[in-house]
């Protein structure tokens, strides 16, 4: 056995990492070890021909690896953590706003409960 053939059996036996990708039609999550050219899900092709030398560019590469021309598919998905945090941020967002909410409808009543006193100090209340 040579050693190109002992490389060769164990680059095979070497699992690789699945990475998650993301179809452009369907917006379905694809899970690969590499690049697949077509959708899981609905069959749309994932790799594209490039618009100045033609040859097949995938979906993730941000530049055509033979001319170097910038594919025009590239879409960059934001990373999970970057997901996470404008989620956290909306929903900070939208907390402040009922807080807010919640005093100003506060200090709308407090001041129509004050109002009512000047105008009936003999009121009590029990």
């Amino acid at each position: 056995m040579s050693d190109y053939e002992v490389k060769a059996s164990f680059d095979d036996d070497v699992e690789q990492p699945m990475t998650r990708y993301k179809c452009l039609h369907c917006l379905n999550s694809i899970v690969a070890t590499k690049v697949p050219s077509f959708c899981e899900h609905c069959g749309f092709r994932l790799d594209q021909k490039c618009s100045k030398c033609s040859q097949t560019v995938k979906f993730s590469q941000k530049f055509c690896s033979h001319c170097g021309a910038k594919n025009l598919a590239y879409v960059n998905f934001p990373t999970p953590s970057k997901m996470c945090c404008a989620k956290m941020f909306v929903t900070l967002i939208v907390l402040l706003a009922l807080i807010g909410a919640v005093a100003v409808i506060g200090g709308i009543a407090q001041w129509f409960n004050m109002e009512q006193q000047k105008t009936d100090p003999w009121r009590h209340h029990y």
